[in-house]
């Protein structure tokens, strides 16, 4: 599925199209028994854009990270008010509009408050270099792009082909008898797009198959919407392989054959076989108030909880989700766009609309900027989460 459905899906078309802000954050994800993390944490902004004196910084790479780590989420992390839809009626927010989420005991709605546009807060990271001192709050993209950039896996400019197993899945051969069904690959094929003199008595060919896999080869890494789609189905063939190992091509690996799979070379799937030791341990509720927070990649990016309690009781909670970060307003002025907003912004659309007729037999017209909803889906929004 994934390499014949969802890779062959977004190889096909690429550009600069909703390229967005630059700026990526990851916490961090799959610790190793080893106690590293198979997806090291951290952030990165100014990625691919010249104008910009951008960096690279590592938040956790392994569990000796995690006290720190922690410490610059306190330090880093801020969300933002002034665009949205809530008050500050507990005045927990600061003259900037800017509180640590775990500061803020209450969200209160304010359905009419004065150049607001949005239900979500904008939550905002601190590049600079001493954030005790210093303000550089950016908006950020988190989820599989960000993971992979930050993981220093995918890095603008390069071939796609030299940083992923596409010896194995992705090249010409590959895409000859595995990827494309047989009648599509027929099509393309005998779609002639030039005739050259070749060698004496004969001729060149260059069909419509030759330039798709040319294109395949030749493609390049960049932070566009189709970036952002190849994104999930890339880290997706790298969790399976992390899983069960590095499957054959050209036989796969299926649950009918499982038993017949040497678990050494099994992956994850094949260590749980001689995992031993609790797998829970609880904990009891501590008495006192107490007041601490999580994070965590989810599938769509990062994510974190801050609650507290008091004899175990929860008396506050906030939840910065991943289309907190990648649907967020803006937070400080009219210029600091979420990453949705910034990666709209100039892209062309048709707005001409048009017209079909539906099931009933009506006639239907249509409004144009379609184009904006496509750069919006790739971020894969869940716009409930994030406004809860």
């Amino acid at each position: 599925f994934i390499t014949q459905v969802i890779e062959l899906g977004v190889v096909e078309a690429g550009s600069n199209y909703g390229e967005g802000l630059g700026n990526f954050l990851s916490w961090g994800a799959m610790a190793q028994t080893n106690n590293t993390l198979a997806v090291e944490g951290g952030y990165a902004w100014g990625v691919g854009n010249p104008d910009v004196s951008g960096d690279h910084e590592w938040l956790c790479q392994d569990k000796t990270d995690v006290a720190g780590a922690m410490l610059e989420v306190e330090l880093r992390l801020r969300e933002g008010i002034n665009y949205t839809r809530c008050e500050d009626r507990l005045e927990e927010f600061d003259a900037s509009g800017l509180a640590y989420p775990g500061d803020v005991t209450r969200t209160i709605p304010d359905r009419d408050k004065p150049g607001a546009y949005s239900w979500m807060k904008a939550p905002r990271w601190n590049v600079a270099a001493d954030p005790g001192t210093d303000d550089n709050y950016l908006a950020m993209e988190v989820g599989p792009l960000a993971r992979l950039v930050v993981d220093e896996q995918h890095k603008v400019g390069d071939l796609y082909s030299s940083i992923y197993p596409w010896d194995t899945y992705f090249t010409g051969a590959s895409l000859n008898t595995d990827m494309v069904a047989e009648s599509l690959k027929d099509a393309l094929g005998a779609i002639v797009l030039a005739t050259e003199d070749g060698e004496p008595g004969g001729t060149t060919t260059v069909t419509l198959l030759d330039v798709v896999v040319w294109w395949i080869e030749n493609l390049r890494c960049g932070l566009s919407v189709m970036d952002r789609l190849r994104a999930r189905g890339l880290e997706a063939a790298h969790n399976v392989i992390r899983l069960i190992g590095m499957p054959d091509v050209n036989e796969g690996v299926s649950w009918e054959d499982w038993d017949d799979v040497d678990m050494e070379d099994a992956g994850w799937i094949g260590a749980l076989a001689d995992a031993t030791g609790a797998t829970y341990s609880h904990v009891p509720p501590l008495a006192g108030e107490r007041t601490s927070f999580g994070v965590i990649e989810a599938p769509r990016g990062a994510l974190a909880h801050f609650g507290t309690a008091v004899n175990g009781k929860i008396t506050s909670w906030q939840a910065v989700v991943p289309y907190t970060w990648n649907g967020s307003p803006k937070a400080l002025g009219d210029k600091d766009w979420g990453p949705s907003e910034a990666a709209m912004i100039d892209t062309p659309y048709d707005d001409a609309g048009g017209s079909f007729v539906d099931i009933d037999d009506q006639s239907q017209n249509t409004e144009g900027g379609v184009e904006a909803l496509r750069v919006a889906q790739s971020f894969d929004p869940c716009v409930a989460c994030a406004v809860h």
